[in-house]
C-alpha cells in the first residue's frame, strides 16, 4: 500500500471516521509507538496523546505482489517434492566452483580462518530457447560475516550512480544508439585470485577456508579430484573470494576493468569511476566517443555504435563466458527500459 494512503486511513481509523464493525476487509496493524512513527513517510500529523501510528496491511491482496515474487525461496514442502532437481542444481553449483578453480583441498588441522557455508535456493525465471521457464537457482554462499579478517577489508563495490545510468540513456537517445543490458554469469566466482590481488595491491595474502553444509560432501565426491574427500579431516581453501566474502566484488571489479580499460580501451570518468567511455580516432581525425558503458557490479548497460558494442561484448565473453544480453525491452538495476526500435527514444 502507498504509505501516504495508509497514514491517512490510519488517521481516520484512530479518529473514529472508519467503521469496521461489519468485519469487511480484515487487516494486520504494525504499531509504531513513541517517536518511531517518524520512520514512516507521509504521516499527515504528529499523533496526539493516547494515539499511535500504525501501518495497516489489508488481507484482500494488499501484499500479493510481494508474496508472488519470481525469486521466492523454496518452501520446506518444495524441498521435498523437488529434491531431485535440488540435488542436481547443487551438483552443478559445486561443478561451477571447481570449473573456475575457486578452492582447493586443505587439511583441517592446519587450516586458519575456517568459515561455514549455506545453500541459498530460489525460484528464478530464465529464458530457454526463447521461452521463459521457472527453474531452481542454487548458490553456495560463504557466511562472510564470520570472516575474522573481514573487518580489515574495504567494502568496495563498483556501483554506478543514478545520474550515470540516466546519462548513458540520454546520450543513446541523442546519438540514435541502441541500448544493451548484459549480465556477467557467476561474477563473484570470476574475480582475480588472492595471489593476483597481492601482486596488484600489495596487501597481505588472504587465507580463507570453509566447510560444506551437511550432506554436501557426497555431491562433492562425484567431481574429479574430490572422489576421496573427507569432510572430517579436510576443508576447502579459497584460491579466490567466493560468493558471500567481502572482497568478492572488489576482485571481480578489478578483472572487469582489465577487460574494459586495458584490453578494449575504455576510459573511466574522473567523477564517476563506473561510467566508462570509448574514444576512437578515424582517418586521422579528432577522437570522438563511439561507446559508453555503465557498470553496476556485474550488471552492465552499454550504448554505442554497433561495431564498438560488438567488440566490447566479444572481449567480455572471451574472459567471462557467454553473457546474458537483452535489447529493446529489459529491466536493469530495477528500472524497466523500453526503447523504440525506430526513433531510439527510451521510456524508463
Amino acid at each position: 500500500l502507498d504509505l501516504e494512503e495508509q497514514s491517512l486511513s490510519t488517521e481516520r481509523e484512530l479518529t473514529g471516521e472508519v467503521d469496521n464493525s461489519s468485519g469487511e476487509g480484515q487487516w494486520t496493524d504494525l504499531e509504531f509507538s513513541g517517536d518511531t512513527w517518524k520512520l514512516l513517510h507521509g504521516v499527515p500529523r504528529e499523533p496526539s496523546s493516547g494515539q499511535v501510528v500504525a501501518m495497516r496491511s489489508y488481507a484482500a491482496g494488499a501484499k500479493k505482489a510481494v508474496i508472488d515474487r519470481d525469486t521466492d525461496l523454496l518452501t520446506p514442502a518444495e524441498l521435498q517434492t523437488e529434491s531431485a532437481r535440488v540435488r542436481e542444481s547443487m551438483h552443478n553449483e559445486l561443478k561451477t566452483w571447481v570449473h573456475y578453480d575457486c578452492f582447493a583441498r586443505h587439511p583441517r588441522a592446519s587450516a586458519r580462518n575456517v568459515i561455514d557455508t549455506r545453500w541459498v535456493l530460489k525460484w528464478k525465471w530464465v529464458k530457454v530457447n526463447g521461452v521463459k521457464q521457472r527453474q531452481i537457482r542454487v548458490r553456495l554462499t560463504v557466511r562472510g560475516f564470520k570472516d575474522v579478517q573481514g573487518q580489515d577489508l574495504s567494502a568496495f563495490a563498483g556501483t554506478a550512480s543514478r545520474a550515470a545510468q540516466r546519462l548513458l540513456t540520454s546520450e543513446a537517445v541523442l546519438r540514435g544508439w541502441e541500448i544493451v543490458s548484459a549480465d556477467v554469469p557467476k561474477a563473484f566466482l570470476q574475480g582475480i585470485s588472492y595471489a593476483d590481488l597481492v601482486a596488484q595491491t600489495g596487501e597481505p595474502l588472504r587465507e580463507v577456508c570453509f566447510t560444506v553444509p551437511p550432506a554436501t560432501a557426497a555431491e562433492l565426491r562425484k567431481l574429479p579430484g574430490y572422489e576421496n574427500f573427507d569432510e572430517k579431516t579436510e576443508v576447502l581453501k579459497c584460491t579466490m573470494p567466493g560468493t558471500g566474502l567481502r572482497d568478492a566484488p572488489k576482485c571481480f571489479s578489478i578483472k572487469l576493468r582489465r577487460v574494459t580499460v586495458d584490453e578494449v580501451g575504455f576510459a573511466p570518468l574522473a567523477l564517476e569511476g563506473e561510467l566508462e567511455v570509448l574514444y576512437e580516432k578515424r582517418d586521422g581525425a579528432q577522437a570522438y566517443c563511439t561507446c559508453i558503458l555503465v557498470k553496476h557490479v556485474d550488471d552492465l548497460k552499454i550504448a554505442g555504435e554497433p561495431s564498438a558494442v560488438k567488440r566490447l561484448l566479444e572481449a567480455l565473453e572471451r574472459t567471462f563466458g557467454k553473457l546474458e544480453a537483452e535489447r529493446g525491452r529489459f529491466t536493469h538495476c530495477g528500472i524497466r527500459h523500453i526503447q523504440d526500435p525506430h526513433s531510439k527514444e527510451v521510456s524508463l
